[in-house]
């Protein structure tokens, strides 16, 4: 993809076309158990844009007219959320320049998921080498062009490999080691009852995995799928580990239960614990 100047407004002989009011429809593709799948369609109205109802109801009539529904789609973002971690998957612009991928973008950052409330942008790397190290172009654009001309960067020199946008200030290294700080509660709601952990971090590199392990009385039976050993990447300061509960519990209780976190897979580097009492 050819990186342009954005030509806001388009001059055809003597008379300047502005540039169409600019909407953004962001919808949820697939929800599934900690994680969603989006899409944001980019869409252009040479008529002003009149919300007329903020719960209305596109799937069924009447439908709403042209100026409320939007005009042509130029552009979308494929992505997924996984609690503060927004990946950027795919995408595609069919317009004069880059523009509406650049509002777009703007957009997911500034408004659906700001970094001032922890979340994490990043977005998937598709470039691919032959074995003599030349590059394979994929379908009509190039994955990396637009996004480093928006300040996203590389983690690795892996072409395939995730790119992170850095804070706008130069990251200075930082000496303090690695702490972490787990908490534990119950946590009722509807349709689910699940054990949360709270995970806080300081220092702690993107994708960092914890092992953890639940020991106590509280069985695989307490829990919906089994699982009392799993895995978490940690990607923001504060993470959260969900452990929905298999309602009813054998009895009123209380289970004493310990969630314990590990450093290597084989759980002989311990980082911490939480204690938490379940009761019925």
């Amino acid at each position: 993809m050819a990186i342009r100047r954005p030509s806001v407004n388009e001059a055809v002989g003597n008379f300047v076309f502005p540039s169409p009011d600019w909407f953004f429809q962001d919808s949820l593709y697939q929800a599934m158990p900690g994680s969603e799948e989006r899409y944001l369609q980019i869409k252009w109205d040479g008529e002003p844009y009149t919300r007329v109802s903020q719960t209305f109801d596109y799937s069924n009539p009447p439908y709403v007219g042209p100026e409320q529904r939007g005009g042509s789609i130029v552009g979308q973002i494929n992505y997924t959320v996984n609690n503060n971690l927004i990946t950027i998957n795919d995408w595609w612009v069919d317009w004069r320049d880059e523009w509406p991928l650049r509002l777009a973008t703007n957009y997911i950052e500034q408004c659906l998921y700001p970094p001032s409330k922890g979340f994490i942008i990043r977005v998937q790397g598709q470039e691919v080498y032959s074995q003599d190290g030349t590059p394979i172009s994929i379908a009509d654009r190039e994955a990396y062009a637009f996004w480093v001309s928006e300040r996203y960067s590389p983690l690795t020199n892996k072409p395939d490999d995730y790119l992170l946008r850095l804070a706008d200030e130069g990251a200075v290294p930082n000496p303090t080691p690695t702490v972490y700080s787990f908490s534990s509660e119950v946590q009722i709601t509807v349709p689910a009852t699940y054990i949360l952990v709270t995970i806080n971090s300081q220092d702690v590199p993107l994708q960092t995995p914890l092992y953890w392990r639940l020991t106590g009385e509280v069985t695989p039976a307490f829990l919906v799928d089994g699982f009392t050993e799993g895995v978490i990447f940690i990607n923001t300061d504060t993470a959260f580990l969900k452990l929905p509960l298999d309602l009813p519990l054998p009895g009123p209780g209380p289970y004493t239960t310990n969630i314990e976190f590990f450093a290597d897979p084989l759980r002989t580097v311990s980082i911490g614990f939480t204690e938490l009492a379940v009761t019925g």
